[in-house]
């Protein structure tokens, strides 16, 4: 009897814009409009129309279908006696897991909002966790989607400076992400390397296989190209037609060694900018120097040892502060003042300024994502082009300090030509196609002679998706073998991406290209949640 009360009592409190809510065992009526909550007496139908018409007295002629919307959007806002999770919470709980992923996205400290909202700040940090395994799962799914994949890696250092082994993967569908991210010792053996990598693959939610991969890219490490114990060996024991790709940008590549007379330009123009920035007065006389005349630039670039292509970036500093530099080096009584007045010294600095340009120039195409070893290796070949041009055009001993055979030396097995099938299949000259694997120039003598095909090749989007997709469903063979070469990774780029990231969650969530689940994550949360309140209850 007093549920049938309660149920019609209920039907009637709609007509005044009222809903019911249970209280500490007791019913209590709560307007739909403010969600104010009324005492247990207050269930009059006067009282209820009194409220109606002194607070919402531009509502009391609504119809009564305008308040049962208005009572359905009110349960919305609160966990009802079945523990049902509604939307706006489920919003709120997305809204916080979009936050901290945007944190941790742009590299900031977890602590970016504490002036804001410490208790908030610091739950993000917490969350953290979910969104970088979510975006993991998402990975190994695509992985194991993938017919093959190719992966680089390379030591980094983390902001507490201890060493990490980043791990990047590219799948068949030239995807790339972040695999892991595992601590390393102070030194760290090739085998080492090896025994972590092996051991992530052998994980039984991850198990991947050395038989899928087709190409590894690592730096010129010893531990990594040692020719027993190193890491490149030990992978080619698991599987020998995995190819071992050498990082095309690593600091020890290009130029690295000057001659003597070059090598001192270097030294000088060192001595130059530590005497400029490392005292603090001297940085102030100098930048006023350069804003009364009206410089370009009004201060000049440090100089890092360990980032070899800041020469480059140095070198053109100096260069275009070099009058400025002349007299402010004069007023001081520098030693190094007649420098800029001496016509070989110029015309040294000019000559390394113009090569660190080429050579960084070079250094920036090969970088960034989704940078396939075949247009580095046209790039490569493009560079090689311009130095036989270049020295051409050079008189002099100036040549010896950037001869192409010391290039052609860091870049001893690429022959453009044996990529040519590739980039241009209907092109390409028969003899230039390799003779292994058998079957492969049948395979493309076929694909020539395919009209739909020549047709797709002349209107794709990308050689990528070419190969990707007609190649893929009637010419395996060749498919495969494009594969091999569009798949490896031409750098370490993505790995040194990571320098001065802090752990492996924020690592994830700072490289990777993929996007949580948000609603995926919020609904796991709060099935939690709500297990925790039934035992509790």
């Amino acid at each position: 009897m007093a549920s049938n009360k309660k149920r019609v009592y209920h039907e009637k409190l709609l007509n005044y814009g009222f809903t019911q809510i249970e209280d500490k065992g007791i019913m209590k009526p709560q307007c739909v409009v403010c969600l104010k909550v009324l005492t247990a007496e207050s269930f009059k139908q006067s009282q209820l129309k009194k409220h109606l018409d002194n607070l919402h007295s531009h509502l009391s002629s609504k119809p009564r279908e305008y308040f049962v919307n208005l009572e359905k959007s009110t349960k919305r806002q609160r966990l009802d006696s079945n523990l049902r999770v509604t939307f706006d919470q489920c919003s709120a709980a997305e809204a916080s897991f979009e936050v901290a992923w945007l944190i941790a996205r742009y590299k900031k400290p977890h602590t970016i909002g504490q002036e804001l909202i410490k208790p908030a700040a610091l739950k993000m940090a917490e969350i953290m966790c979910v969104l970088a395994k979510n975006v993991r799962e998402q990975v190994i799914s695509s992985i194991k989607e993938s017919k093959y994949f190719t992966f680089q890696l390379d030591e980094t250092t983390d902001i507490s400076n201890n060493a990490q082994l980043m791990v990047y993967i590219r799948t068949h569908a030239i995807e790339e992400e972040l695999l892991f991210c595992s601590p390393l010792e102070l030194r760290s053996p090739g085998i080492d390397v090896f025994n972590k990598v092996n051991e992530y693959f052998n994980t039984p939610s991850i198990n991947l296989k050395w038989k899928d991969c087709i190409a590894v890219t690592v730096d010129g490490a010893p531990a990594m190209l040692g020719n027993l114990n190193g890491f490149s060996a030990l992978v080619k024991s698991n599987n020998l037609e995995i190819e071992i790709t050498h990082c095309m940008i690593h600091h020890q590549a290009l130029l690295k060694h000057l001659e003597p007379v070059l090598e001192s330009i270097i030294h000088d123009v060192i001595k130059v900018v530590n005497f400029v920035r490392q005292h603090a007065l001297n940085t102030r006389l100098f930048r006023e120097l350069c804003e009364d005349g009206e410089a370009e630039y009004t201060d000049l670039l440090y100089y890092t040892e360990v980032r070899w292509f800041s020469h480059g970036n140095v070198l053109n500093r100096v260069w275009a502060l070099k009058t400025e530099l002349e007299i402010f080096l004069t007023d001081q009584k520098h030693i190094l003042a007649d420098k800029f007045i001496n016509t070989l010294w110029v015309a040294h600095l000019a000559y390394l300024t113009d090569v660190f340009e080429h050579v960084n120039a070079l250094n920036k195409e090969l970088q960034g994502k989704n940078i396939k070893i075949i247009s580095a290796r046209e790039k490569i070949s493009a560079f090689g082009s311009k130095l036989l041009y270049w020295r051409q055009k050079i008189q002099g001993n100036k040549i010896a300090a950037f001869p192409k055979e010391r290039f052609s030396n860091y870049f001893p097995d690429f022959d453009i030509s044996t990529i040519s099938w590739v980039v241009d299949p209907f092109k390409c000259e028969i003899a230039e196609i390799p003779e292994e694997p058998q079957g492969l120039t049948e395979a493309i003598l076929e694909l020539r002679s395919n009209n739909e095909a020549r047709i797709e090749f002349e209107n794709k989007t990308s050689l990528s998706s070419f190969w990707m997709t007609t190649a893929a469903k009637a010419f395996n063979t060749a498919h495969k073998e494009a594969l091999k070469r569009l798949l490896p990774f031409a750098t370490t780029y993505l790995c040194e991406q990571g320098n001065c990231l802090n752990c492996e969650n924020d690592i994830q969530i700072a490289l990777t290209f993929k996007t949580p689940n948000y609603y995926l994550i919020t609904e796991e949360q709060l099935q939690r949640q709500t297990a925790v309140t039934v035992l509790l209850h």
